[in-house]
């Protein structure tokens, strides 16, 4: 990621609202105050102005507390998020901000659907919607929404003046009230909107535009024929010229929950900020989307952060590829450790890798030009001790050679469990719940009781002398299946192994290189494509021109996907292998086939791989996750599949000599000793990327979309 100072400016527009006035609409709608929107405003913030430097002068926030007493918002009027202010801070900073400058928008608050104006009805239809960002002076019969055709008009501004402008909206449209089984005051999930269309006549009268104006830049951008409305966020047409990141799908939930400490942040800002402090140069919106899905899809199953527009840029960047900033050897001893000028005001810790480059290099991005990989063992203010943990060839580390940080990232390969107790549930039902809370507590290397002030990955609890278990947010994990009884003899052994499982699963699914100097990310094209006109099951499927439907798809049961697998890494040639993570929570190596633990892919060629999709017997629906590794060193991917939920384990999993440091890191996800770690670090030395896109499969006897007939 570029350093402020190398770009002509940079503008912030931070809008959240925790306090609105009042709820209740004239409607009867109720949109409740929340508490972890200004929080997520704040946490921007600060990393707005320490990470990227940007002028304070540069960031406008607009934000509602919840007041201490009464209630109005603490903040001075003129700071309020009102429709009036909204509005004429997004004209103040187009005004403000010259051609060439980034821009960054987050809105953190609710959203919601109402009935479109009366000028749009002829495009939009007589039963046409908005969708709105929500105010926090709507609960009046004044009162006005921030409506998508609005916020589309005040963005098309910003693109005329050249800007390079990036949109965050933590909020939902569809949510309605929390289904979590915690008290979303006291540490539960709330939800971000309400699942009711606003039919109230209101003001159509825009301080943004005339409707003429609103309407021309409308039609300006025609929605794209092929764009999947289950899919897509719904907030505004395909955007073209800007990123538009939104917290969930249009039919989804968009949750805030706590955790760090007792305050609450929307779980999209809360990753995109973890996100962004990890990422350096050469990472785009596309990799960057790729993390955010993975971290609140994976703790939230009801809620998929989507991105519209120019996916491939940059993040905060403009077309060309900025370099890492790298740090000097200060000193070198053969056989013996290495200083570099980087420590802790830099964020260095120990386990922290750098790439060492010779003086002369100026390409950061090819690890072939890499001389050694150093780990630090040792931390001071400004200055960092550590030692080779590989070494690429016998070049011997000179003092003045280049330190580049390889930000790789780490996972965490435990999970917590919080169990949900109720008074009126049944004796035997507290009584085991207890058993449950009791084995959770015993020293495990996958599972564990979440501590009171800690957010946990998933809830467990009791309905109807059943046991249910939900992600965080209280939605319950589908297709576990039998269900356990508390009577069962075996319920507490199985409840354990099953959340083992879930964290197992989860783990892989959220897999990821995020060392930013990696280029096979970028080089690695995964997608949907449209059915061949010629395909015959049995047969290849030979180079044709197809056309792209996306990461995700919708195909019924015993129906056709076909996935493309490109390789332009040049002249690399990578070592794919395709996993399916399965609906009925099993993991299983589907390419290659059999015996084998990848297939290489020439530079310049790419693969068509039609995917037979089945749900199975019993299940109506389900979601596979496709995932795809590529690696330039023989991986074998294997040590990550796991058998079908409650199935009995058939692989050989005793020890082996892993080949290389990529599967020394992936025996950790089979190996319950490692997996007590709070985290493994990534192996970043290692050239591998991993993609993934997903399949919803339905038994509806509908055309799927982007699939052939079965």
């Amino acid at each position: 990621m570029q350093n402020t100072s190398t770009r002509p400016g940079f503008h912030a527009l931070l809008i959240g609202i925790n306090q609105y006035l009042p709820n209740l609409l004239p409607n009867g709608l109720y949109y409740k105050s929340l508490l972890g929107c200004v929080q997520d405003v704040q946490r921007v913030e600060d990393f707005l102005r320490r990470d990227l430097h940007v002028p304070t002068e540069n960031i406008t926030r607009l934000t509602s507390s919840r007041p201490v007493e009464g209630t109005e918002p603490p903040e001075p009027r003129s700071q309020w998020p009102t429709y009036e202010n909204i509005v004429n801070a997004f004209k103040r900073l187009t005004n403000a901000a010259q051609p060439g400058d980034q821009v960054f928008i987050h809105y953190s608050g609710h959203g919601g659907r109402a009935v479109t104006t009366d000028e749009f009805k002829d495009i939009k239809g007589e039963s046409g919607v908005d969708e709105v960002v929500v105010p926090m002076d709507l609960g009046d019969s004044e009162g006005r929404y921030l409506r998508d055709t609005e916020l589309h008009f005040l963005l098309q501004n910003m693109l005329q003046k050249n800007l390079y402008v990036t949109v965050a909206l933590d909020s939902c449209h569809a949510g309605g009230a929390t289904r979590g089984l915690l008290d979303p005051d006291h540490g539960g999930a709330a939800v971000r909107g309400v699942g009711v269309l606003d039919t109230f006549k209101r003001p159509t009268e825009s301080l943004a535009a005339s409707p003429q104006e609103l309407r021309e830049a409308w039609h300006a951008v025609p929605p794209p024929g092929t764009r999947n409305a289950d899919v897509a966020c719904g907030w505004l047409l395909e955007p073209r010229g800007y990123v538009l990141i939104a917290a969930c799908r249009a039919n989804e939930f968009a949750n805030e929950v706590v955790f760090e400490g007792h305050e609450k942040n929307g779980a999209l800002s809360y990753w995109l900020v973890d996100s962004l402090k990890q990422i350096g140069p050469d990472y785009t919106y596309a990799m960057l989307h790729t993390r955010l899905l993975a971290k609140v899809h994976g703790q939230f199953a009801a809620q998929s952060p989507q991105l519209q527009g120019e996916g491939q840029r940059v993040v905060f960047g403009v077309t060309e590829r900025p370099q890492p900033r790298s740090f000097p050897v200060i000193t070198a001893e053969p056989d013996g450790p290495v200083l570099i000028n980087a420590g802790l005001a830099q964020g260095v810790e120990q386990g922290t890798q750098f790439g060492i480059y010779r003086t002369n290099e100026a390409d950061f991005t090819d690890t072939e030009k890499r001389v050694a990989v150093v780990e630090v063992t040792e931390t001071n203010p400004v200055t960092c001790q550590g030692k080779v943990v590989d070494q690429v060839d016998s070049t011997t580390i000179e003092v003045g050679y280049q330190a580049v940080r390889l930000e790789a990232g780490k996972i965490r390969l435990s999970g917590r469990v919080r169990v949900v107790a109720h008074e009126d549930q049944s004796e035997a039902s507290l009584v085991t719940l207890r058993a449950v809370e009791d084995a959770l507590k015993a020293p495990s290397g996958v599972v564990g009781a979440a501590e009171n002030a800690e957010t946990p990955d998933y809830l467990i609890t009791v309905k109807q002398d059943e046991f249910v278990i939900c992600d965080v947010a209280g939605n319950p994990i589908p297709n576990l299946r039998p269900p356990v009884r508390v009577d069962d003899d075996d319920a507490v052994t199985r409840v354990i192994d099953r959340l083992t499982h879930l964290v197992k699963y989860t783990n892989v699914r959220e897999l990821d290189n995020n060392d930013a100097t990696s280029r096979i990310s970028q080089k690695l094209i995964v997608e949907f494509v449209a059915a061949p006109p010629d395909f015959k099951p049995g047969l290849p499927i030979p180079p044709q021109s197809l056309a792209t439907i996306g990461p995700s798809i919708t195909v019924t049961h015993g129906g056709w996907a076909f996935l493309r697998i490109r390789n332009d890494y040049d002249p690399h040639v990578l070592n794919v292998t395709v996993l399916d993570l399965q609906s009925d929570w099993g993991i299983s190596q589907i390419y290659p086939a059999r015996a084998g633990s990848y297939e290489p892919v020439d530079p310049g060629r790419e693969l068509i791989l039609p995917l037979h999709v089945t749900l199975p017997d019993g299940y109506q629906a389900g979601t596979d996750i496709i995932k795809v590794f590529a690696t330039i060193d023989t991986t074998s991917f294997r040590s990550l599949e796991l058998p079908a939920l409650d199935e009995p384990e058939t692989r050989d999993r005793s020890l082996r000599r892993s080949a290389n440091a990529l599967e020394a890191f992936l025996a950790n996800f089979e190996s319950a000793q490692s997996a007590r770690a709070a985290a493994v670090d990534v192996c970043a030395t290692m050239e591998w990327a991993a993609h993934q896109v997903e399949i919803e499969i339905v038994r509806e006897q509908e055309e799927a979309r982007g699939a052939a007939p079965a």
